[in-house]
Parts: structure tokens; C-alpha cells; sequence
């Protein structure tokens, strides 16, 4: 692959609100994408994506003040968003499920995601069914539809539908359960788009958010492929309606190009 077409490497990435603060190493399409929302109460991993484990620990060596206590950090996690059954936004959750049981949490840990993803359902089945002792935690699998509202351990947590599809470069295929999502807490509201074609039917619930993550796969969306990713254009259009917003799920040719468009 020319290196001009070479997507971004990891590089830690933080905003920080009053309440919430966001963090990411590394989310490139098609290959993994996770994000770490840090909250008084706890911690909410949205995407798990390959290597998230790994970015989940190196967050301890990297964020100012964090405690390096691995057990402590183990059992503050929330739960586990996921926006669609792809394999970079959920392929790091088998090893992640794996450390979680390495270190003996205690807590049930919900995994949050569209309902309908087999794929997700299939890889926590597989998960139990090949430990060699008991889990000594609870798994409380969350399937949403629709537009759904509720509230979690003192955070609020929607979620709405989005248009997304299979697809490869030069082909698309069939639709897949697909949301986005939106995590309240105190004084902020994070909304961030998962994997999409839609923009415009989505700014009314980026509105206002005091970050919206949004993704840009494309430089400039290719004829057939309205219905899958966002581009450039259409990610920033999106970003706009909230305060502030980041781009995430990089291709090359989008990263390289994103601060030319959209700064």
C-alpha cells in the first residue's frame, strides 16, 4: 500500500468535559475502533474493537492522575457499547471478556448493541462455553431497537437507528442492525454516530451535545455506497450541530484530507 494511502497509526486522543471525559488510541476503518468514556462513577467502553484491551491498559500509563490499579479499573467498567455487528467495532470483546475473567471482576458487566447482532451474541456464547472454570461475573446482554432511552447507574443512555450496510471496496451488500448512540452524565452529553450513511436525519440528535464523534470512512463517497459510510462532507455537516465534535473510523485518503476540509 503507497504510503500516502497508509491510515493513521495510534495515537492517544482526549476531550474533557465537566463530567465525561473520551479517549481513544486508534480507530481506522476495517480495522478496529474503540473508545473510553470515563465518568466519576465509572468507565463505558464504546467499541471493541481490536486491541482494546490493549488500549484499555495503556490508558493507565498515559492519562494524567490515572491510578495504576488494574483491578480497580476492571471493576469500575459500566458496560460495553457496541454500534453494529462489524468485525472492527466488536472483535477485540472476546480477549477483553478474557481479561475481565484474568483479573476475577466480581460485577455483572452489560454489553449494550443493536438488536438482531448474532455475531456479538455468538462471540459471548463462545466465550463461556470454552472457560475452564465458572465465570465469576454475570454477562447482561442489552439488544436495543428503535429509539430507546434509559437509565444506567446514574447515566443516561439513548439510542436511535442508522442506515448502515455490508460492504467492501467496489461492493455493498445487505443492511445491518446499526444504532447510534448517546451517553448523559452530569453537565455532558457525548453522541457519536457509529458506522452510517445517514447525515442529515441525524442532527437532531447531535444537537447541542457537548461532543459529537462521528465517523469519516470517505473522502468523498463512492457512486453506490450513499447507504454505508459517511464521507468528509457529510461527517462535517454532522459534527457541526454539536459544540464540538471529532472525526473517527479514518481511511487513508480521508485522514489526509479531513484538516484540509474540516478543521
Amino acid at each position: 500500500m503507497p504510503s500516502e494511502l497508509l491510515p493513521p497509526g495510534p495515537e492517544l486522543r482526549t476531550w474533557n468535559g465537566s463530567s465525561i471525559r473520551v479517549s481513544t488510541f486508534y480507530s481506522v476503518a476495517g480495522i478496529s475502533t474503540s473508545m473510553f468514556l470515563d465518568m466519576p462513577i465509572g468507565r463505558i467502553i464504546m467499541e471493541a474493537g481490536d486491541g482494546c484491551t490493549r488500549d484499555l491498559i495503556e490508558l493507565q500509563r498515559n492519562l494524567p492522575n490515572e491510578e495504576i490499579d488494574t483491578k480497580k479499573q476492571v471493576e469500575s467498567l459500566q458496560a460495553i457499547v457496541i454500534s453494529h455487528p462489524h468485525y472492527d467495532h466488536y472483535s477485540g470483546l472476546l480477549n477483553l471478556l478474557n481479561f475481565l475473567h484474568l483479573m476475577q471482576r466480581s460485577r455483572p458487566i452489560r454489553i449494550i448493541y443493536p438488536k438482531g447482532s448474532s455475531p456479538i451474541e455468538g462471540l459471548v456464547d463462545h466465550f463461556l462455553s470454552t472457560l475452564w472454570e465458572k465465570c465469576p461475573f454475570d454477562i447482561e446482554l442489552i439488544p436495543v431497537e428503535d429509539e430507546t432511552e434509559m437509565s444506567i447507574d446514574g447515566w443516561l443512555f439513548k439510542s436511535v437507528p442508522v442506515m448502515h450496510r455490508n460492504s467492501r471496496p467496489g461492493a455493498v451488500g445487505n443492511k445491518v442492525p446499526a444504532m447510534a448512540y448517546s451517553i448523559s452524565f452530569g453537565n455532558d452529553r457525548v453522541v457519536y454516530s457509529g458506522d452510517t450513511g445517514e447525515a442529515r436525519s441525524l442532527e437532531p440528535f447531535f444537537k447541542g451535545a457537548d461532543l459529537g464523534i462521528v465517523e469519516t470512512t470517505f473522502a468523498r463517497t463512492p457512486e453506490g455506497h450513499e447507504d454505508v459510510h459517511l464521507d468528509i462532507n457529510g461527517s462535517c455537516e454532522l459534527g457541526s450541530s454539536s459544540l464540538e465534535h471529532w472525526h473517527v473510523h479514518f481511511t487513508g485518503p480521508s485522514f489526509n484530507k479531513i484538516r484540509e476540509t474540516c478543521p
